[in-house]
């Protein structure tokens, strides 16, 4: 059976040590097999330490996620940027050796909100500079057996890469190690068949993650989970799908990801209703 994760961000952010002592045992009691690892700052949490902790209650670590605030960019930006986003990223990269990770994903390529008008000429040099600007942090995942997952995200969020097809074009030519990662919500708003479009990703998904199409549980929204999840075993792809969603009660990410409101009646429903019915549908 494909194995499901969540993303402590279900409950907390910053992820530093102290949150994931108390969330990695509630997370292995609630059932899951896998947990994605963001790291909003370098230094956030201990990879050795969460390594052990992880194993102690067995569980792996699906994915590190990149976080991009402002200032952490590959393209439009300067020099000085560009190198300490490469920094960053290959510090991400050593971290999910570090913890037994297979992927570091996420909008790897500009901050989350930063939006400006392309023309054509205009994006094919965007890809053409964020090429440029990934393949170092590729050759590093190349040497320590990560990948790479580019996360395209909604118009609102992005104007890099907001489609599968966007984000094939500007991978193009790079080492395998690059591929793409896949947020369904993000799929549910920008792609017109979100289903045809995640076959066409095929063999460059590095890694999945899941939530209802207003950001809640997996099932309670009107995506075809079902006919998704067939299309996922299409493409070979036989990583975990990991459950995404964002507490309210941090400013700074709530902000971020415009949760205004409560998306289940507790953040621990949203996790066992979304793992209920994935498990349901696996099986």
């Amino acid at each position: 059976m494909r194995a499901v994760g969540v993303n402590p961000w279900v409950w907390a952010s910053p992820v530093d040590d102290e949150a994931l002592a108390a969330l990695i045992p509630r997370i292995a009691a609630f059932g899951f097999d896998t947990v994605e690892l963001p790291i909003e700052q370098p230094g956030d949490w201990d990879p050795v330490r969460t390594r052990d902790l992880l194993a102690a209650h067995g569980l792996t670590a699906a994915a590190v996620c990149a976080v991009t605030p402002p200032g952490r960019d590959l393209v439009g930006t300067a020099p000085a940027v560009v190198e300490a986003t490469v920094a960053y990223l290959k510090g991400c990269v050593d971290s999910a050796a570090a913890v037994g990770a297979p992927c570091v994903g996420g909008p790897v390529y500009a901050a989350v909100g930063r939006t400006w008008r392309m023309t054509d000429a205009a994006r094919t040099a965007c890809y053409a500079e964020f090429r440029r600007a990934i393949t170092p942090v590729a050759d590093h995942a190349g040497e320590r057996g990560v990948s790479i997952g580019v996360e395209p995200l909604n118009r609102y969020e992005t104007s890099v890469v907001n489609t599968i097809g966007q984000t094939l074009e500007m991978i193009s030519g790079l080492p395998s190690t690059v591929g793409v990662m896949i947020d369904t919500y993000h799929l549910n708003i920008e792609e017109a068949d979100p289903y045809a479009a995640l076959a066409t990703a095929g063999p460059h998904i590095k890694h999945v993650q899941v939530s209802g199409t207003d950001r809640g549980a997996p099932g309670a929204d009107h995506f075809d989970w079902l006919r998704f999840l067939a299309v996922l075993d299409g493409t070979g792809y036989d990583g975990a799908v990991c459950i995404e969603s964002f507490t309210a009660e941090n400013e700074t990410i709530a902000t971020a990801a415009s949760i205004w409101r409560p998306l289940a009646p507790s953040q621990d429903r949203l996790a066992l209703d979304g793992l209920n019915h994935l498990r349901r549908l696996l099986r």
